[in-house]
């Protein structure tokens, strides 16, 4: 009976076993590791890189359309700047800016005409005969003829020594004419500045 009972654990139908120790395997080739290494880690960096070439490829395709859309604004706003009508607009804007700052300009500085030409009139000497004066903002312009060059030169002479309201006086034009006494005149323009109260 004992023998019997013996066959019976012997039954190679009971396949199970107990095993307590850690199963030995054999080595393995590259292939075999390669494989593993791709099927354990691999695939998720396989997975990584396809993320991170989907989010490249989305965001190029929206840096794209806005660099589109800034070079079509661009492009509208040359051919705005290049309007006729635009063009005209900024001229009629930069003539009334000048309009200002001579506007400006001028109510900045006490300027007196009357004072100005009480003075040239007082440093006309005889012999000097005036066409014409002109008084602008700061210079002035006085067209004449003279008797003879001494006259001429005391005009001159005057004009410079009078550095408090003139500087810069000087003689744009000289010549000789003939009138029909046969005198001899000198025409002359004299011009300067005209120093600015402020």
């Amino acid at each position: 009976m004992v023998i019997f009972q013996l066959g019976m654990f012997n039954n190679k139908s009971h396949k199970g076993s107990i095993n307590l120790l850690n199963n030995i395997e054999e080595p393995r080739d590259s292939s075999e590791l390669f494989y593993t290494w791709v099927v354990n880690y691999g695939r998720y960096i396989l997975i990584g890189v396809e993320i991170i070439v989907i989010i490249v490829f989305v965001s190029k395709i929206l840096v794209d359309q806005e660099y589109n859309y800034a070079i079509s604004t661009s492009y509208s706003m040359q051919s705005k700047f290049k309007s006729k009508s635009l063009q005209n607009k900024v001229n009629l804007i930069t003539s009334y800016q000048n309009k200002m700052s001579t506007i400006v300009g001028l109510s900045q500085v006490r300027f007196n005409y009357e004072y100005t030409l009480n003075k040239i009139l007082t440093l006309i000497p005889k012999g000097i005969s005036v066409q014409s004066i002109d008084i602008q903002y700061n210079n002035f312009n006085i067209v004449g003829v003279s008797n003879n060059y001494n006259s001429l030169q005391k005009l001159l002479d005057k004009f410079k020594s009078d550095s408090k309201d003139f500087s810069k006086v000087y003689l744009p034009s000289l010549s000789n004419s003939v009138n029909l006494n046969q005198t001899n005149n000198v025409s002359f323009s004299l011009s300067g500045n005209i120093n600015l109260k402020h």
